[in-house]
Parts: C-alpha cells; sequence; structure tokens
C-alpha cells in the first residue's frame, strides 16, 4: 500500500521512477522478471540492464512495459566505478555504445563517474544523442569497502554526465535530506558550468 502511495505521489509530481534493476539476462527473463512479484514494469519509468546476454533484453524490456501499455527506458551500463570489473575488457564499452544508439528503448548509458577521464571518452562515443547517468560519485571521493570506488560529482558532470545516481552519500548521511540538496546543488551547478551559464 504505501508503494502504491509513493507511485501516485511520484506520478502527481510528473516525476519519474528509477528501478537499478540491472537486469542481464536474455530478452525473454528480462521480460518475464519486470512481471514478477514486485511487477516493476507497472511502475518503474526507467530500468538499468547489462548487454552481455545481447540487444535482445532492450526488446524484451520494452516488451515487458508494452504488456502493462506503458513505455519505459533502459539506461544500458556501459562503465561501471567497482574495482577490478569486466565491462573494462577492450571493445565492450564501444559494442554497447553502438548497440544502444540505434535502439529506441535505450534511453541512455551507466558511466563511471569514479573516472573522469573514462567518462569524458564515453561522451565522446555516445555523442548527445543519449543521456549519461554516473553511480560511483560522493562528496567522500576515493575507495570504499568491496571494490566501491568514488569519484567527484563535479568532475563527473564536467565530464559528460547528465545525472549522477547518489546511494549511501545520501542515505547513510547524518541528515539525508540536507545530503541531498548538496548533491542536487553541486550537480545542477556542474551542469551549469558545463553549458557555459
Amino acid at each position: 500500500e504505501s508503494w502504491a502511495e509513493f507511485c501516485n505521489k511520484a506520478k502527481d509530481a510528473d516525476m519519474l521512477i528509477f528501478e537499478d534493476r540491472k537486469h542481464g539476462d536474455i530478452g525473454k527473463i528480462a521480460r518475464d522478471q519486470m512481471g514478477g512479484v514486485y511487477d516493476s514494469r507497472s511502475w518503474a519509468d526507467l530500468m538499468t540492464a547489462h548487454l552481455i546476454s545481447g540487444p535482445s533484453v532492450l526488446d524484451g524490456m520494452a516488451e515487458g512495459w508494452g504488456n502493462v501499455g506503458r513505455h519505459g527506458g533502459v539506461l544500458l551500463l556501459a562503465q561501471m566505478s567497482s574495482a577490478g570489473n569486466l565491462l573494462e575488457i577492450p571493445g565492450y564499452t564501444d559494442a554497447v555504445v553502438e548497440a544502444g544508439k540505434e535502439h529506441p528503448a535505450c534511453f541512455g548509458f551507466i558511466g563511471n563517474g569514479s573516472r573522469a577521464d573514462e567518462l569524458a571518452e564515453l561522451r565522446k562515443k555516445v555523442g548527445e544523442v543519449k543521456m549519461i547517468w554516473t553511480p560511483g560519485v560522493n562528496l567522500v571521493t576515493g575507495d570504499a569497502e568491496l571494490g566501491q570506488r568514488y569519484g567527484d560529482p563535479t568532475e563527473a558532470v564536467l565530464a559528460g554526465s547528465d545525472g549522477i545516481i547518489v546511494g549511501s552519500g545520501i542515505h547513510r548521511a547524518d541528515n539525508p535530506t540536507e545530503a541531498a540538496k548538496s548533491y542536487a546543488d553541486v550537480s545542477w551547478n556542474a551542469l551549469l558550468q558545463r553549458s557555459g551559464l
């Protein structure tokens, strides 16, 4: 009941709901998982996915939303911020960008917010056709627990991120509301700086 209330409030406020689900299987499985116990196809507007199983994941997710009369967008993981991740294998990011640029279900890409130089390279490959969102940012930068790495949100936006994804920087803060405002201010000011305003 409280989740339905949240979704209704988001809709009333004209806000999109982002589900960082990271679908990674073939299209049929991704479609079926969207309609599973959480029925994310009925409330999530944007979701993440790996392309490791091929572009059918995009088709399956589009079909999942379509099965309930909705449209949604997929953010493909082109990079990750975690240490030692296999998306750094040569050619992988290029293949993801090529597949995603041409697919109507691909809203954009997930880039590495902890490494501004890698993010800038991704922006060059993507161009301005699709968005890039970046996890791995924090106002306190450096290595964290279990392989997590954090970069500066301002540097990420200046390097090409259109939106930052912040988790622990907000939910582990002493005052999550103030922390969220700080991240919003920092990222907005960086977007203004990047656009020359």
